[in-house]
């Protein structure tokens, strides 16, 4: 597994699930720095939406193919481990998302 995919409605805390996955072991927490905290702390590191540092296509995300996508992830993290990605597109890729990475899960909230 190479990344994990979140995603969630806004208002939903699904930033709050992120949270409890973001400290196990396994997870390469280097996307985060203070720049990439949102809302007293509970937004950590990088998201992926239009309008943030990642993503910016990515309403679109499935006019792009699996190299480029996971360039565009890899750009925010320097550590090793499984990625966490966030975004709120993701809700309307989901298909796009488990034929491109079967073996990578994706959370809903």
């Amino acid at each position: 597994m190479k990344y994990i995919f979140v995603t969630g409605a806004p208002g939903s805390k699904w930033s709050s699930v992120v949270r409890n996955i973001y400290y196990s072991a396994s997870i390469d927490r280097s996307d985060s720095s203070a720049k990439r905290t949102y809302r007293d702390e509970l937004h950590l590191g990088a998201y992926w939406d239009p309008g943030m540092e990642f993503g910016q296509n990515f309403d679109r995300l499935n006019e792009y193919n699996k190299a480029e996508l996971e360039a565009e992830f890899d750009r925010a993290f320097t550590g090793t481990g499984v990625r966490i990605i966030k975004s709120h597109y993701f809700a309307n890729h989901i298909d796009f998302i488990r034929r491109t990475w079967p073996k990578c899960p994706v959370v809903l909230v």
